[in-house]
């Protein structure tokens, strides 16, 4: 009997170019007496290729035998793993972009809501650069369709040239280690700064609403 795949495997390179990547971590409720964070994360790397490699590191779902992703993410993983990847992404010297809404009682709905959050931190990241050329993944959301996120990266950026990507993380390497960076944000948020803080180095921006 085959051995049950524990480990992400890259099968795929990336453009040995200036690449993004996104993702989000938390929710908002629903009740104006339990409000919650959600925040998206943006990651600018010259080094893509290194930066998916981490994924594969590590095993998936070591926080407890009962997870059951098939990939590896930081909601499954335990403390240590969660430390090792982050430190692995300090260490590639990366940028990071972050935008959190954790206000309360917003009558937007939660799509326009995420939106505004994303079109805010990408806004900032695509324009902080002279980079002629850059790859754009960001990870698909139930918030926001493909073309809404890629017309709000294309409206930000005119005149320079950019490839944007919707990607699925169980697919993509790039964004699975990208999602531990979004869940150490959204982890300060709740109080806990132990992840955020391995990074906190390479935190060019981080706007809170």
């Amino acid at each position: 009997m085959a051995e049950e795949q524990t480990r992400s495997i890259k099968t795929k390179d990336y453009p040995e170019v200036t690449t993004i990547i996104g993702e989000d971590s938390g929710g908002w409720s629903r009740t104006k007496e339990k409000p919650m964070s959600l925040s998206i994360a943006l990651c600018r790397t010259v080094k893509p290729n290194e930066f998916a490699e981490i994924a594969t590191h590590y095993e998936w779902n070591t926080k407890h035998p009962k997870c059951d992703d098939k990939e590896l993410k930081f909601r499954s993983s335990s403390d240590a793993v969660r430390k090792a990847v982050l430190t692995e992404i300090a260490s590639l010297d990366p940028e990071i972009y972050i935008s959190t809404d954790e206000r309360k009682g917003i009558d937007t709905g939660h799509p326009k809501r995420y939106k505004d959050l994303f079109r805010k931190v990408a806004e900032y990241i695509l324009n902080d650069t002279e980079e002629p050329d850059e790859e754009f993944f960001m990870d698909g959301s139930s918030f926001m369709k493909p073309k809404s996120g890629e017309d709000i990266v294309k409206t930000a950026v005119k005149i320079k040239g950019i490839r944007y990507h919707h990607a699925e993380s169980v697919n993509e390497l790039i964004v699975q280690t990208q999602d531990f960076i979004a869940g150490a944000a959204n982890a300060s948020r709740k109080g806990n700064d132990a992840y955020i803080d391995i990074i906190k180095g390479s935190i060019i921006f981080w706007r809170i609403d």
